[in-house]
């Protein structure tokens, strides 16, 4: 189930409801979005379990500079918001990265930060001021 403040993929409208049933990553507020975006189609990738994945003791920085060497940076660039594309790039559901990085260790620095979009600092806890704890 996509986070209440995720943007649909498509028209960036707020609470965006449906979720792509293949990858669990990709959210939009109605079916005419999900139908209208076939740049997705292109992306979508079947999610692994989390448990496939070594994210324990990482820092929150390290798991997504881990991403970009899959893909995510790439994802980013073609205008997917950031938690979408690295959930993208590593195979995951969506909720499984975001749940991952807010349990992490440390902060993230100002380089994912900049790029994460307001709803995302809600999600993760990143103010819209800056502040970057946690």
């Amino acid at each position: 189930m996509p986070s209440a403040s995720q943007l649909c993929l498509t028209c960036e409208a707020t609470n965006a409801t449906l979720i792509c049933k293949k990858c669990q990553c990709a959210a939009y507020c109605n079916t005419t979005c999900q139908k209208d975006d076939s740049e997705h189609r292109q992306y979508c990738v079947k999610t692994k379990r989390l448990e496939d994945w070594h994210f324990e003791g990482l820092e929150k920085d390290l798991i997504l500079e881990d991403g970009s060497g899959r893909g995510g940076g790439m994802l980013v660039r073609e205008g997917y918001p950031l938690l979408t594309a690295y959930a993208l790039a590593f195979k995951i559901p969506r909720s499984q990265l975001l749940d991952v990085l807010n349990k992490a260790e440390g902060t993230l620095s100002e380089h994912w930060t900049t790029c994460l979009n307001e709803n995302e600092r809600l999600e993760l806890g990143v103010l819209c001021t800056g502040d970057e704890s946690f």
